[in-house]
């Protein structure tokens, strides 16, 4: 749990500086299955604006609403799952190596067995890495959806990240629009 919190905190960051001055509109075919057709403009300042409105400014805590969603949750939970089993089969290959290695530890077989185990390792690594940045990246996507139609619901015009002193802190209220709308399309 720890490595993806601090996987999706790194994209988190890397979600709310790299979008921020593309205009993100996401339709009913939305790979997040979040249909919305609300364009969002992300703007240099972190925050969220809906067709650059005055008027009153929301705060919430990305870093709460991702943590404490249920999709999130979820994902970690596969991915601990897909963790121990790599592990395994990563245990098992370096078991065979010393095994040869007890055996005949100038056997070419240790050398082939290696190369196997640095194989597995990097496509393991770039495998779990990239279902990872998917999973943070419909997550976003998800966020943004139920962020944008709580803003279009409620005539606000901004919506940012709340560094623990703003009001109104909306985070409670998002979150549960999200996992009510996840648990929807789970069902």
């Amino acid at each position: 749990m720890k490595n993806l919190k601090l996987f999706c905190l790194v994209h988190c960051i890397a979600f709310f500086t790299s979008f921020f001055i593309a205009t993100l509109g996401y339709t009913d075919d939305s790979p997040s299955g979040f249909p919305s057709s609300i364009h969002l403009k992300h703007t240099s300042d972190g925050c969220v604006e809906i067709n650059a409105q005055k008027g009153q400014i929301i705060y919430f805590k990305p870093g709460d609403i991702f943590d404490n969603y249920k999709r999130t949750i979820k994902f970690d939970q596969a991915f601990q799952e897909e963790g121990r089993k790599k592990q395994a089969e990563r245990d098992r290959i370096v078991q065979e190596i010393r095994s040869l290695q007890n055996i005949d530890p100038f056997s070419a077989k240790i050398k082939k067995k290696e190369n196997e185990l640095i194989e597995f390792d990097e496509l393991t690594r770039g495998a779990l890495g990239q279902a990872r940045e998917a999973a943070a990246k419909t997550i976003f996507q998800d966020m943004d959806n139920v962020i944008g139609a709580y803003m279009a619901e409620n005539g606000l015009s901004k919506a940012c990240p709340n560094d623990g002193n703003s009001s109104p802190d909306v985070t409670k209220e998002i979150l549960n629009r999200l996992n009510k709308k996840y648990e929807s399309l789970a069902d």
